[in-house]
């Protein structure tokens, strides 16, 4: 029996309808949308233009302030329109719009081949230059959580949670030297 607190607010959890079905994987559509605004700071700066082949994995729109992201194409194709869209809020937010090509060309990626040589700074910086943001609804920066709490990028490069700990324990994440 699960234990649980006494009163509070027990919702139903709807899982009925799809509890039993199977996973299922979707292509994305011909056109994409990409709304610059997808947190709470600062919209990206569009560094793409119509007409422009992309890749899959390829910067589209750079940070535009303090708390912003870059944000990268999920598809290879050609910018057809940078326009306003309307987005889940109901606002009007400018929008780069990718047609598909359904090849999803990857572009090319620079990847660490030793991540314990990167100091933290530089950690940070591949974060930041990653675009990796919150799960949570306002999709903050990672980054900046990072240098708000500069335990996070020691927590990054050891490995989060339960997982981390348990793969510390086998000798398994990498470690950084501090500074």
């Amino acid at each position: 029996m699960l234990k649980t607190f006494r009163g509070g607010v027990h919702p139903n959890d709807m899982k009925e309808p799809t509890a039993g079905k199977a996973i299922v994987e979707l292509d994305p559509s011909q056109e994409m949308v990409y709304p610059v605004a997808q947190h709470i700071g600062a919209p990206a700066s569009p560094i793409v233009e119509v007409g422009d082949i992309v890749y899959a994995g390829q910067k589209i729109a750079e940070a535009g302030g303090f708390v912003s992201s870059p944000i990268y194409s999920s598809v290879s194709g050609t910018v057809k329109k940078i326009e306003p869209r309307r987005v889940a809020v109901g606002d009007m937010v400018n929008s780069i719009v990718i047609e598909s090509d359904d090849q999803f060309t990857e572009c090319e990626y620079s990847p660490v081949d030793d991540v314990t040589s990167l100091s933290r700074e530089k950690i940070i910086d591949r974060i930041k230059e990653a675009g990796v943001v919150g799960m949570g609804g306002a999709g903050f920066p990672t980054r900046r959580s990072g240098l708000v709490r500069a335990r996070h990028a020691s927590r990054l490069r050891s490995g989060c949670g339960r997982a981390g700990r348990r793969n510390r324990q086998n000798g398994q994440a990498a470690r950084l030297p501090r500074r």
